[in-house]
């Protein structure tokens, strides 16, 4: 697995991340630590290489959504289910 972020976009919006750990926080809190570093993980590329603010609560919750849909479907394909 490559490690790092392969592109900086240098043209970002610098902003607080106060919002963005609060909510790994959260995740880690509530779905474990696997959750929590993918949703960091992704973070990292969604600030670095996207260029997007983390302090855009809305769009940090769809972020979160879409990362957490991924990591938390079964293993086994379909089901539903709530974790926990």
């Amino acid at each position: 697995m490559d490690a790092g972020i392969p592109h900086f976009n240098l043209d970002r919006l610098a902003s607080n991340s106060m919002a963005s750990h609060r909510l790994v926080q959260h995740v880690g809190k509530t779905y474990g630590l696997r959750a929590s570093e993918g949703l960091y993980d992704r973070l990292n590329v969604y600030y670095f290489v996207e260029g997007y603010a983390l302090n855009d609560r809305p769009r940090l919750a769809a972020v979160a959504a879409e990362e957490l849909a991924k990591l938390l479907v079964p293993r086994g394909g379909g089901g539903g289910g709530s974790p926990g």
